[in-house]
């Protein structure tokens, strides 16, 4: 009986060992892969110094997605960053931000799809065999920052029209970029962003910002950790809207604007009302959209497509209708020019294609639809901006 009784007890140990090592393979099975990092969430969370960003993003729809339900790129500020911009907006905390503002800063910094660091600074959007452009030029991404379907008044009809807005693209700017264009990278993107720092030379800055760390690796996409918050670009027509000293180029701009109804985005977007794309006719660029098309999936037009307007100041633009209109219009003022010498001189302060910097007009190699060069040198520039659809330089 004995013998029984110790033959059972070696078994029973054999079984309970068995069934150890088995639990242990299981566990080391189902338990989380090394190379699984948590979603941009938690990763995010961990590093901890990112907690006015985390409080941003929780106060919109856009949560869950970081969280994972959903792939996505996340440029991402610190609490340095962060807290300069609420310094900068007199925001005590990220409370007092308002509603609509925070919806469209945080959509901002969410950049449709996963991309790493070489997609960044060398995007084919169509792919390798099928892109002519040189790298870095394909520099705008498609972000979750949108305004509201907005009301603008029609003059042409007499009644107001719902205009719909599109996602707003963020522009990045990679050294190939600058070394194809065969530009200096600082001189030329400082130009445009005099209170940020050309960083990298062999990386890319994200519109106002430097990145200080590329492509961390999470669940749902790639972070990178920025300098400073992203402040949302707007047109090249609302920027121009919103500088009261260029009011008399774009009260000209103004008197060719057009509304176009479409179908799609008013089925999509609409809740039952018709949903217009604000235009300024076939001959002049439309300065007033967000996108060059309205085909999201026409990715080469939407990442390369851009416009350039040159905008002069009131001043500049008083002197011109002293000069050549003021006999003929009995000094009723510039609204009083007919559309034919108007439409002439907007049309020779335009170029459309893609964005140029600086250097590029100061070759003098780039002319208007009319032939003229464009040629400028940079102490004529009071006010440049680059734009959510290209870039706006403001004359003297």
């Amino acid at each position: 009986m004995k013998k029984i009784t110790n033959l059972w007890s070696v078994l029973l140990i054999g079984i309970v060992v068995s069934f150890s090592s088995c639990l242990s393979e299981l566990e080391k099975y189902y338990q989380t892969p090394d190379w699984l990092k948590g979603n941009a969430w938690e990763v995010l969370e961990a590093k901890g110094n990112f907690k006015l960003f985390l409080a941003a993003v929780e106060r919109t729809d856009f949560k869950d997605l970081v969280q994972g339900k959903g792939v996505i790129t996340v440029m991402a500020p610190t609490d340095e960053a962060f807290q300069a911009y609420l310094n900068a907006h007199n925001y005590a905390t990220v409370a007092d931000i308002p509603d609509s503002v925070i919806t469209k800063l945080v959509g901002y910094h969410l950049v449709f799809y996963s991309f790493n660091k070489e997609q960044f600074v060398d995007y084919k959007p169509n792919g390798i065999e099928s892109t002519n452009l040189k790298p870095g030029m394909y520099y705008k991404y498609r972000t979750k920052s949108r305004d509201a379907i907005s009301t603008e008044f029609d003059q042409a009809y007499n009644k107001n029209r719902k205009v719909m807005h599109q996602d707003r693209f963020l522009p990045v700017f990679s050294f190939n970029l600058f070394n194809s264009y065969q530009l200096d990278a600082a001189s030329n993107y400082e130009f445009f962003y005099p209170n940020s720092n050309w960083s990298d030379n062999e990386g890319f800055n994200v519109s106002n910002a430097s990145v200080l760390d590329y492509a961390i690796v999470t669940d749902n996409g790639y972070v990178y950790v920025i300098d400073q918050v992203l402040e949302p670009l707007e047109t090249i027509y609302k920027t121009i809207q919103n500088n009261p000293d260029y009011s008399m180029f774009q009260s000209a701009y103004s008197r060719f604007v057009q509304f176009t109804y479409d179908a799609t985005i008013s089925a999509e977007y609409g809740k039952g009302d018709s949903l217009y794309i604000m235009t300024h006719g076939a001959e002049l660029p439309p300065i007033a959209r967000e996108w060059p098309v309205s085909d999201y999936t026409q990715l080469a037009t939407l990442s390369y497509g851009a416009y350039n307007i040159f905008a002069p100041d009131n001043v500049s633009m008083q002197a011109f209708y002293d000069k050549y209109w003021r006999p003929y219009y009995q000094n009723k003022g510039i609204d009083s020019v007919k559309f034919e010498p108007l439409m002439a001189l907007l049309q020779n302060h335009y170029y459309a294609g893609t964005i140029l910097f600086p250097d590029q007009i100061s070759a003098g190699t780039l002319k208007t639809s009319f032939g003229n060069n464009i040629q400028f040198d940079r102490s004529s520039v009071k006010n440049q901006t680059i734009c959510v659809n290209g870039s706006l330089y403001g004359l003297n």
